[in-house]
């Protein structure tokens, strides 16, 4: 290294580094992509000329605009493209118009949109899933990145969130929750907030535990994002690469833990291929909100978080402490074992369309539920007593499958408060 100065203008350092050649990630690229057609709208020249270069590699057909002027009439001359990558920084141009005048055409309107964003600017997921929008990358583009947003646009994975019927006993089963964070800390907060929802927790302590893990175990990883050996970006693209590689993985849906809220590392996360981010501290609300996204829940028409909680622990109060921790252990015990039988006893009755019998175990069932706390158990039992009131069962076997899911919960929250 070396330098040559002089007063008054400045200074010019000089070194050379010896680098070898990186591996190329997509040197053999897939031949889903060969023969597309893929539409570039980028104002600036250097960038829409680098990412046409790139993209010729996979023997993509290749138009390209400056202006979103341009954009219109080569998409009215040409035939229909596969791919429209728009630059969010268009020049005279709001880019969101050109998306919504894609999605109103038939001939394109099956277009798979990508936008290209700055970290000046915001992308929520929501609003992208809402403009038909299929991803983002964050400039400057890397070839891997692009390639890899190009084949997730292609096969439709990550998720396309459909929304679920309240009534769907899957809404309401204990989730498999794979928490990467490498914080103590951290970990037990977590562990115990997703307890108190009635989930099911196993903690990896950084993205390489996560790569390890067998994650067809799991409905849902809350990743942190900054980890020792493999960070949660990284261990996300990875992950996203995997279910590429091989369609019959459905994608599993991953959420950002962040404490830093800038929108550039929020375009960062979405970019890896997450398909949500909570911010940390992680509060309950947050947090029940973004795993109701992942269900295709509507927050919108959701219950208040307090009304989520499984456990209303004020009804346990007065067994807690003054010597009667033992008490209330066995109690609980009890509660769980009697109601698991009673379940099945119920179960039977429903088969055999005994109203009488059916009735007199759910009103029993609502009691011992509500005086323990199980506030929602309590409410599904009261609606099957209610039905069996009215001498009609018909939905007698939707709210059994939702009243065994629920318990399921409800056990993994008593266990959780037993353990604290």
């Amino acid at each position: 290294m070396w330098l040559e100065s002089e007063a008054g203008v400045g200074s010019t350092f000089y070194f050379t580094a010896i680098l070898e050649r990186a591996a190329s990630k997509t040197a053999s690229h897939s031949p889903e992509l060969e023969g597309r057609k893929l539409l570039l709208v980028i104002s600036n020249d250097f960038a829409r000329n680098s990412i046409s270069e790139y993209a010729s590699q996979w023997n993509l057909n290749i138009v390209s605009s400056a202006t979103g002027g341009d954009a219109r009439k080569q998409l009215e001359q040409n035939a229909a493209f596969d791919f429209i990558l728009i630059d969010i920084s268009l020049s005279n141009e709001d880019c969101l118009d050109l998306v919504q005048d894609i999605q109103t055409d038939k001939k394109n309107s099956s277009a798979k949109i990508i936008l290209l964003t700055t970290r000046r600017h915001k992308a929520d997921p929501g609003m992208l899933r809402t403009l038909g929008i299929a991803g983002t990358l964050l400039k400057p583009i890397r070839l891997d990145r692009l390639y890899q947003a190009l084949l997730v646009a292609h096969s439709g994975k990550p998720h396309a969130l459909k929304k679920q019927p309240a009534s769907d006993p899957a809404l309401h089963r204990p989730l498999r929750v794979l928490v990467a964070e490498d914080n103590p800390i951290n970990q037990r907060v977590a562990t115990l907030q997703l307890g108190k929802l009635g989930h099911q927790v196993e903690i990896q302590d950084d993205g390489q535990g996560v790569l390890d893990a067998d994650l067809d175990q799991f409905d849902i990883i809350l990743m942190d994002c900054q980890m020792p050996i493999i960070d949660g970006l990284e261990a996300t693209r990875q992950i996203r690469q995997r279910e590429l590689a091989n369609p019959s993985l459905d994608p599993i849906y991953i959420i950002a833990m962040t404490a830093n809220n800038q929108e550039d590392d929020r375009a960062a996360c979405l970019e890896a291929g997450m398909d949500d981010f909570i911010s940390k501290p992680v509060q309950l609300a947050e947090l029940v909100e973004s795993m109701n996204r992942s269900l295709g829940i509507d927050n919108e028409g959701a219950p208040d978080t307090s009304d989520s909680l499984l456990l209303d622990e004020s009804h346990l109060d007065q067994l807690r402490g003054n010597g009667q921790d033992d008490a209330l252990r066995e109690i609980i015990g009890m509660f769980l074992e009697q109601t698991h039988d009673q379940i099945n006893q119920l179960n039977e009755a429903i088969e055999k369309k005994d109203i009488q019998i059916t009735g007199s175990l759910a009103h029993q069932l609502k009691g011992s539920s509500a005086n323990l706390g199980a506030r929602r158990l309590s409410d599904t039992f009261s609606q099957l007593e209610k039905s069996a009131k009215n001498n009609d069962l018909s939905q007698a076997g939707v709210l059994l499958e939702v009243i065994r899911v629920t318990f399921d919960r409800t056990r993994i929250q008593f266990q959780t408060l037993l353990r604290n």
